[in-house]
């Protein structure tokens, strides 16, 4: 009656890892269906934000919770009292109900965190459960990741023409982050172009040097024209304050992009390479789309774990195989319920290239 219990292995322990080169790895999906993803803590708050309490989120079916306890289910979550499994028994069920996050506890391996939601309480609290545990889980939709690059140009300048003198800016957008500054080598003036991706939320914080006030700088968004940023003296800034945060949007016409799907495989059933890409002896495979590069490394074992990319119909996409160790390894890629191309074998050097077709 309360639907199924994942212990954390089987939701979120087997998922394709995925790092672009400009935006950070991506989203978790976990068991979630295509499209979808495990939610973070900041996204359960995000919804609690949004809602008027507890009961906008609980099942308003009297069954499902402790005499009293159902709730008006406003929101359409219809959270029910689940408890969980553990120790080969359900428990808590009626007063209870937990649900797996993305989130992890970086100093205890054994335990991730969890929301939970009881009887009694007026607040969704986030928590931890033991990774053998079974408890609920939800997924949230979520945009497909956009490999779009926009070009954001620094125009940075030294009115004495030696430099920044220590100071510099910190860019940063999704898990990425640049610290650009002017050297006494560029003199007065250089310009820097950053490609970031389309959707990116981005932060500019400037960090100060010596002889602050002769510096400034122009940021332009090269494909709008639009002035994000403008000023000839930061004399007047911090250090470390903030100078502008902006949502990137772009011109790129959604229509105009298409699906394409990647399974990475391996007959023996094991990863192909660390998570953080740091032994090429190993091997993963690199996708060359033009304005940036993807790193892919088999984690999951099932077609369901298929990294799913979103790029513009004419795209020149490069797979290329990095690394040493190919015994036993092999990928393929098609367009949603179209079959394209499978290489049983892998090798070191560009295995196969294609332009992205509207399907």
């Amino acid at each position: 009656n309360f639907g199924k219990l994942y212990n954390w292995n089987d939701a979120i322990g087997s998922f394709n890892t995925a790092m672009d080169t400009k935006l950070g790895t991506t989203y978790i999906q976990g068991v979630c269906p295509a499209g979808w993803a495990v939610p973070t803590v900041a996204q359960y708050n995000t919804m609690m934000s949004n809602v008027e309490g507890v009961n906008a989120i609980k099942s308003d079916d009297q069954s499902t919770w402790l005499p009293g306890n159902a709730g008006t289910n406003a929101a359409g979550f219809a959270a029910m009292g689940a408890g969980y499994y553990e120790a080969m028994q359900y428990q808590r069920q009626l007063g209870y109900t937990y649900f797996w996050t993305a989130d992890l506890n970086e100093s205890n391996s054994a335990v991730a965190k969890v929301m939970e939601l009881r009887c009694g309480c007026d607040e969704l609290t986030c928590t931890e459960k033991n990774k053998e545990a079974k408890v609920s889980l939800r997924c949230v939709k979520v945009e497909p990741l956009s490999y779009i690059n926009i070009n954001i140009a620094f125009d940075m300048q030294d009115e004495y023409g030696d430099g920044w003198n220590g100071g510099y800016l910190l860019v940063e957008y999704g898990a990425s982050s640049v610290k650009l500054f002017l050297d006494r080598e560029h003199g007065n003036h250089f310009e820097n172009t950053l490609p970031i991706p389309q959707g990116s939320d981005v932060t500019m914080t400037w960090y100060g040097g010596i002889f602050d006030e002769e510096v400034g700088m122009t940021v332009t968004n090269e494909e709008t024209g639009e002035v994000i940023f403008v000023k000839e003296n930061l004399s007047s800034v911090s250090d470390g304050e903030t100078l502008t945060e902006f949502h990137l949007t772009g011109a790129v016409n959604p229509a105009d992009l298409q699906v394409v799907i990647l399974y990475l495989g391996s007959v023996w059933n094991e990863p192909w390479v660390n998570s953080d890409f740091s032994n090429p002896s190993v091997g993963f495979l690199e996708v060359d789309y033009g304005t940036g590069s993807l790193y892919l490394s088999k984690v999951g074992y099932t077609e369901e774990e298929a990294v799913r990319l979103e790029l513009p119909v004419g795209t020149h996409v490069k797979l290329n195989w990095v690394g040493e160790y190919t015994s036993g390894c092999y990928f393929s890629f098609w367009y949603p319920g179209i079959d394209v191309f499978v290489a049983t074998t892998v090798e070191e050097g560009t295995m196969y290239e294609f332009d992205v077709e509207k399907h």
